[in-house]
């Protein structure tokens, strides 16, 4: 019994075994980690040692990314083939087979001191034209100069150069280290007379009394030194600012119907080269239409006016008709002058049956009307392309804030523009693969809110290149009030009118200067636009009840004589000598020159233009400074000037 016992007991604890494998578990295999350092060899950089910091491995492998063979060293040193970045891969193995990979970039670089190029030079005293130049270029191999006047390239280190006339230079070393590594240093340098000029700056002149009407004087001496006591006005064309599209008017229908229908072939192809081109006149580079009637035209139209309670959803009756008299006909004679010119549309209103109130004046577009009315935009520039014309922009609605006048306007609340621009013309235009830029408000200064709140929104402003203004309420700070609130959308300026209200000749003048050219350019505008191009000695043709407004020229409807009134004058002063393209540079004006505008542009080719305005009635002298270019001018009271070089 004693042994039956016994026996029972030792089945029952094989059971036990048998259930739960086995009473002893075996210890856990520590885990294998991969990892290393390495260091660069001091005398060789593609020698590099390597220290494994792997833990509880079998084996390592080392990939040293350079198609090289593998390495199953502890602390491999390995010599790289050349520079680079390498990817150096370590896999470690435990005993039991499990493995672990660590990787890190490894920077096979040069150890040599940055080359850095750099010269100063001295002018002979006895020859001017001969100019030692001496290296202090650092950790260079080979130097290579550079002279900029066309002769071969020195690789001396410290080279004698003669210049073969005056001018100014610019000198550029390069220097090469023995790894291959660059760097270039240029530097302008004046090869002259100390006490000669090196250059000529071309002098536009306008008087408030009118005794120079844009006046082609005297060039100016650029001397390389500046030895007068005059105040300075520095000029900086490294500090850039935004980039000019055009500088203009508008041809509205008025100012179409006046030129094609009250000139000759003869008169209006001089008036037409005086206005827009570049050399023989004042290369106007921007031009505004209306998308539609405006205030001034013959008669309210649109493009697609039906009968009183019937629509056209599919546009089928869109027309440029009320066009093709007056408005294309110019443009195509303006567009042989100028091919480049840019374009705005801009519209009054839309077709009436697409209204609120069902007129041109005044009402709301309807919302269901949205689609149709982004198709309108679409089929105006598309058919204005058939005719050879490009719109290059449009503005949703001008003045849409103000929509009570007695001639085509319309209601449209920012929401509202928002929508339209955001829901229907913007996919519009994308769908169509239309590049028209779309400029939203087209108003006042004295309302900023409305351009920032559209901006404001993330879906709206994909669309949305930037902001348009006018000049009859608030001041031209609100144009840099914007251009904060969202620095990569472009300012624009596109319309004000002289009028019977202001006859003042000097007056106009330095108020167009202060506010609509030097003003609006140096508060971010790319364009600066006046309103007609031109009108008759009533202010007419207009659609309203009266019009007070001066058109840039006046053309008599009786007698087709030309005036040139203070408006040309204002947009001369800018247009031909600050091309499309250019960039406004910086300009420092001292304190000691109190009430005059100062504005600076750099062209594409490279010259300089400098607009500047003397508001007050005494003469003023100063001197401009540009690098080692220096000039100075004596500018009567209540004139503009404008300074090329």
């Amino acid at each position: 019994m004693k042994n039956f016992s016994k026996l029972i007991l030792s089945v029952f604890l094989l059971l036990i075994v048998a259930q739960n494998g086995s009473c002893k578990k075996d210890s856990p295999e520590p885990k294998v980690v991969a990892g290393f350092t390495f260091l660069w060899n001091t005398t060789d950089y593609k020698i590099v040692s390597f220290t494994s910091t792997s833990e509880n491995y079998k084996s390592l492998s080392w990939n040293f990314g350079d198609n090289s063979a593998i390495s199953t060293e502890t602390n491999p040193v390995h010599i790289f083939p050349a520079a680079g970045v390498y990817t150096v891969t370590l896999t470690a193995t435990s005993p039991g087979g499990v493995t672990d990979s660590f990787s890190e970039d490894v920077t096979v670089n040069s150890p040599d001191p940055e080359v850095i190029a750099s010269f100063t030079y001295v002018v002979d005293g006895a020859d001017y034209l001969k100019v030692s130049f001496t290296s202090t270029a650092q950790n260079f191999e080979t130097l290579v100069w550079n002279f900029g006047d066309n002769s071969s390239v020195s690789t001396e280190i410290n080279p004698v150069h003669i210049f073969p006339v005056i001018g100014v230079y610019t000198v550029v070393l390069t220097a090469t280290s023995t790894e291959g590594d660059t760097d270039v240093y240029s530097k302008e340098i004046v090869v002259a007379d100390p006490d000669g000029e090196i250059g000529k700056a071309m002098v536009w002149l306008t008087k408030g009394n009118k005794t120079k009407l844009f006046s082609k004087e005297a060039d100016l001496s650029i001397m390389p030194t500046n030895t007068t006591t005059y105040p300075v006005i520095s000029v900086d064309t490294a500090t850039k600012f935004q980039e000019i599209e055009g500088f203009g008017a508008a041809l509205t229908g008025s100012s179409a119907y006046l030129f094609n229908q009250k000139l000759d072939a003869t008169a209006r192809a001089a008036a037409l080269n005086d206005l827009f081109d570049p050399s023989e006149g004042i290369g106007i580079s921007y031009l505004r239409l209306s998308i539609g009637a405006s205030d001034f035209s013959l008669s309210e139209y649109s493009y697609d006016d039906m009968p009183a309670g019937q629509t056209d959803y599919l546009l089928e009756h869109f027309s440029l008709q009320n066009d093709q008299a007056d408005v294309i006909p110019v443009l195509k004679e303006i567009l042989q002058i100028s091919p480049e010119i840019s374009i705005l549309g801009s519209p009054w209103s839309p077709p009436a049956w697409m209204k609120t109130n069902g007129n041109m004046r005044g009402g709301k577009l309807k919302t269901v009307c949205y689609e149709v009315y982004a198709d309108y935009f679409v089929k105006y520039i598309q058919a204005m392309q058939t005719e050879g014309i490009n719109i290059a922009a449009i503005t949703i609605q001008n003045e849409p804030l103000f929509y009570t006048a007695d001639y085509p306007c319309m209601e449209m609340q920012p929401a509202e523009q928002m929508n339209f621009i955001k829901n229907n013309l913007g996919p519009k235009f994308q769908n169509a693969g239309i590049s028209t830029k779309i400029i939203i408000y087209d108003h006042n200064w004295d309302n900023t809110n409305y351009a920032i709140s559209i901006l404001n929104d993330q879906t709206a402003r994909s669309f949305i290149a930037g902001s348009a203004f006018h000049a009859y309420a608030g001041d031209v700070s609100a144009m840099t009030t914007v251009h904060n609130a969202h620095p990569d959308k472009d300012l624009y300026f596109t319309e004000i009118s002289g009028g019977t209200w202001a006859t003042d000749f000097a007056g106009n003048l330095m108020w167009n200067m202060q506010n609509i050219f030097i003003g609006t350019t140096l508060n971010w505008s790319k364009s600066a636009l006046l309103w007609n191009l031109a009108l008759d000695q009533n202010g007419a043709p207009h659609s309203g009840n009266s019009s007070t407004c001066r058109g840039v020229f006046t053309i008599n409807n009786a007698s087709s004589q030309i005036t040139k009134n203070e408006e040309y004058y204002s947009i001369a002063h800018f247009s031909k000598y600050v091309r499309p393209g250019a960039i406004r540079v910086s300009t420092v004006v001292p304190q000691s020159l109190p009430n005059t505008g100062v504005v600076a542009f750099q062209n594409p080719d490279g010259t300089k233009a400098m607009v500047i305005s003397n508001y007050s009635n005494e003469t003023k002298t100063f001197s401009v400074k540009q690098g080692i270019r220096n000039f100075s001018y004596s500018l009567s009271g209540q004139s503009v000037v404008t300074l090329v070089w």
